[in-house]
């Protein structure tokens, strides 16, 4: 009887622990964005803008207007996170909330900026990175 009673007890902890992580903050508030669309970036583009490989997300679309960055920029790095691929940069910004402020390091062409970004509002989606991926 003791077991059975241990059990439903781990049960309902359990429960209970994945509704704590379900309703997170970062649940409730809404999910980050960039407000862009990226792409892995290609050799020829990194050759174009004087990288030694492909590495970062590369922003094909800008989704929100007034944005900081615009299509054709390559993001290198958020904060103190280097970029290798998109999924990198999806990864970095699901840890904070829509306000936040970050900063970015971009390559625009063969000129290297950093920028401090406020981050919008998305959608919550789940999903594997894809080409057009929002971030």
């Amino acid at each position: 009887m003791k077991r059975i009673i241990l059990f439903r007890m781990s049960g309902i902890l359990l429960l209970l622990m994945l509704s704590v992580s379900w309703h997170s903050p970062v649940a409730a508030a809404g999910r980050a964005s960039l407000g862009v669309l990226i792409q892995a970036v290609s050799q020829e583009r990194a050759d174009f803008i004087g990288l030694e490989r492909p590495e970062g997300a590369y922003v094909a679309a800008v989704i929100e207007a007034g944005s900081l960055l615009r299509a054709g920029d390559v993001i290198l790095k958020v904060d103190d996170t280097i970029i290798k691929a998109p999924a990198d940069l999806q990864g970095v910004i699901r840890l904070h909330l829509p306000g936040e402020q970050v900063q970015l390091r971009i390559a625009r062409g063969k000129e290297r900026l950093q920028i401090s970004y406020t981050l919008k509002h998305a959608a919550v989606s789940g999903g594997a990175v894809r080409t057009g991926q929002p971030a």
